[in-house]
């Protein structure tokens, strides 16, 4: 879905989500783009969601993207936002007012892959209050990729040593890296976590945010 316009407002919906085929095999979540030049105060459901299972068993059917274009100040830009809907941010630097995720939400963060360690997203807010969760859990690299990846009988390391892995990356104070994947031949694979980077006043968490790994299914591509 791709919206341009001088003003988007309304209190409808915006949808590109999953299909589920059965209990093992969905789908991902489609692309939202919305490009404004003057005013953007939509305040309708806006989702993307995959049909992603959080079993620790499979690592497919994750979300889309959304990206909140101001063309006029060239950046993904919101002045205010409380959620209504799951959404997949595009990976990118965020200008926000007041961010309000309600507890019902998930807000999945991408990654931008152009970099040997990934470049996580960075959300620059007024106030950012979590009700509900920013989950970059499994969308960093996938099996077998990145920095510091794992093949059969080791483990991916990032910040730690996995096993028969001790090749460290990233940064302690500035943890942008994305974490990497492990691929197996015969047990299961798994995908690293995404990063984000949530700059404001005030950060109220009382929801959840979480960045760890993914388990998958040995035939996770």
């Amino acid at each position: 879905i791709w919206l341009i316009a001088n003003n988007v407002s309304g209190i409808g919906s915006i949808t590109a989500q999953y299909t589920n085929s059965s209990s093992s095999f969905v789908s991902s979540g489609g692309r939202i783009f919305i490009q404004y030049y003057n005013t953007y105060s939509f305040s309708g459901i806006l989702s993307n969601k995959g049909g992603r299972i959080n079993s620790g068993q499979y690592n497919h059917g994750t979300f889309g993207t959304l990206g909140i274009y101001d063309s006029t100040q060239n950046q993904l830009r919101v002045d205010s936002w409380i959620t209504n809907g799951s959404v997949g941010l595009m990976p990118g630097n965020w200008t926000i007012g007041n961010f309000i995720i309600s507890s019902s939400d998930v807000i999945g963060i991408h990654f931008d892959n152009s970099t040997t360690n990934g470049i996580g997203i960075a959300i620059n807010a007024t106030n950012i209050t979590i009700l509900g969760k920013i989950d970059g859990a499994g969308y960093g690299f996938g099996p077998g990729k990145g920095p510091s990846p794992a093949g059969y009988l080791k483990g991916a390391a990032h910040g730690g040593g996995g096993r028969n892995n001790d090749v460290l990356y990233g940064s302690a104070t500035k943890p942008l890296s994305i974490g990497s994947g492990t691929k197996s031949d015969a047990t299961i694979n798994s995908a690293g976590g995404s990063a984000v980077n949530l700059i404001s006043n005030n950060i109220i968490i009382n929801g959840t945010i979480d960045f760890s790994g993914f388990a998958g299914p040995a035939t996770y591509p």
